[in-house]
């Protein structure tokens, strides 16, 4: 058994919103969230917004976090929870940092209301045979 003496260190807060919610993230060293399904959760934006490493699953549905080295990747299981956690604590500032600016990189690259209402037009004209099919749209 690990004992990374964070008792006094991890804090589970609940719903929280506007200025406790900001406040939350700015105090925040690193982010989890052991989904077992997600459409887009925002809370991993948010966090990757303000900078913090992130320890997901591929539930999420944001492998670009884990291509842009902006996440950890775990499974919603104790023992890879358990395994995801502990690389984190592991890793040293400079590593912490980097992986925070890659979120913060990654919103401010494709999660930007601007971005995401361009990604929209494209796909509107698209849909009314004025373009070609864009990227952001996936064929299944």
């Amino acid at each position: 058994v690990w004992d990374f003496n964070l008792s006094n260190s991890i804090e589970f807060l609940g719903p929280l919103f506007g200025e406790s919610r900001d406040a939350a993230y700015r105090n925040a060293k690193a982010f989890v969230l052991p989904s077992f399904s997600e459409g887009q959760p925002l809370t991993v934006l948010e966090a990757w917004a303000h900078a913090l490493p992130a320890v997901i699953t591929s539930a999420c549905n944001l492998p670009d976090g884990f291509a842009a080295g902006a996440a950890i990747r775990i499974e919603p299981t104790v023992q890879s929870i358990k395994a995801g956690l502990q690389e984190l604590v592991q890793m040293d500032r400079q590593a912490l940092e980097l992986m925070g600016k890659a979120g913060r990189d990654l919103v401010e690259r494709d999660y930007t209301w601007s971005r995401i209402a361009s990604q929209m037009r494209e796909v509107y004209r698209w849909i009314l045979g004025a373009g070609a099919q864009p990227q952001c749209v996936i064929n299944g």
